[in-house]
């Protein structure tokens, strides 16, 4: 699937989500699944943002629905959501990321920690759906 467009406060950038296995998972069960979240500015293609999301005990990625990450009994997002694409970029802004000087990607490896520490409470509410215990 090709990047979708997206302009995040003035500035055009390009994002998608992808879904893989890790190399430790055996055939495609859900504790294998990863989900990556992959933006960069238009026409900077060599500084693009990556934060990949895995399965694990408490927390899942991209099964039942792709593109879907969530926290076990607390929360869930769709990385698709365009509202959740332009939050997730400006938090890695925030955080020192900068497209349009950087040569190096930026990789992020626990979106989950990422998600929790540098999207304040109330915007991360906003963003996802709540799940019944």
């Amino acid at each position: 699937m090709a990047p979708r467009q997206l302009t995040v406060d003035g500035k055009i950038y390009r994002w998608q989500v992808s879904h893989r296995h890790s190399a430790t998972s055996k055939g495609h069960s859900a504790t294998g699944c990863r989900e990556l979240f992959t933006a960069f500015l238009s026409g900077e293609t060599t500084s693009p943002l990556h934060i990949w999301f895995s399965a694990g005990p408490t927390t899942g990625a991209g099964y039942p629905s792709h593109g879907s990450v969530y926290v076990w009994g607390e929360w869930s997002c769709n990385l698709h959501r365009p509202a959740v694409a332009a939050a997730v970029i400006r938090a890695a802004i925030a955080t020192g990321w900068v497209p349009d000087m950087q040569r190096n990607p930026l990789k992020i490896e626990d979106g989950f920690s990422f998600l929790r520490k540098h999207l304040a409470p109330e915007l991360l509410e906003a963003l996802v759906a709540r799940q019944e215990p």
